[in-house]
């Protein structure tokens, strides 16, 4: 038994040797010293922060408990996405990305008619543009809107080393219509390196 161990191990010893040596070295080239994409928002970056918003949007606690309780979907709509960075964002391009996951979901529905929609998108307002909950109530009641998803997309810049990091902040909320309370409010971050 003693003399297997001795080629046992030797052998071990030569296969981690070699497969611990310096060999080819990958590098990814979409990323940075800090690890991050380069580049400014993107049509990904839009798609990706679209599929979070939804992925949290419909399994959050509001509106499940509104499914449980009326026994139907709420009805939303996307509100205005203002950019507030100095980025030239395509923030309608954004919008349509949540409209999309949402839709998809399955767990949220649109106005219906084909005008409430094109009305909607035409005028898209925030809570804040109405000087009364009531004027948003009698608004976006008449298109048959219970919930107005809105919200603002800003960017911060700092240094890390010698690359300039931008962090995109997409902070969001929906809205109710019938009380103008916030139902449910969150953030999405995306980083990326220079610009």
């Amino acid at each position: 038994m003693k003399a297997l161990k001795h080629p046992v191990i030797t052998v071990v010893m030569f296969v981690l040797v070699y497969s611990c040596g310096p060999g080819e070295k990958t590098v990814d080239k979409g990323l940075n010293e800090s690890g991050l994409p380069q580049g400014v928002w993107s049509e990904n970056d839009s798609r990706t922060t679209a599929s979070l918003i939804s992925d949290e949007l419909v399994t959050d606690e509001w509106a499940v408990n509104y499914f449980n309780s009326k026994k139907k979907k709420p009805v939303l709509s996307i509100g205005r996405i203002s950019n507030k960075s100095k980025y030239e964002i395509d923030v309608e391009s954004l919008t349509a990305d949540i409209e999309l996951e949402l839709v998809n979901s399955g767990q949220i529905t649109f106005a219906s008619s084909k005008k409430n929609r094109e009305e909607l998108r035409e005028n898209r307002k925030n809570p804040g543009d109405f000087s009364t909950p009531a004027e948003l109530k009698k608004y976006y009641s008449k298109l048959g809107v219970e919930f107005l998803f809105s919200g603002d997309l800003t960017a911060e810049e700092k240094n890390f080393g010698n690359e300039k990091i931008i962090t995109y902040i997409i902070n969001y909320e929906v809205t109710d219509i019938k009380n103008s309370r916030t139902v449910w409010a969150g953030t999405e971050e995306i980083k990326k390196s220079g610009g």
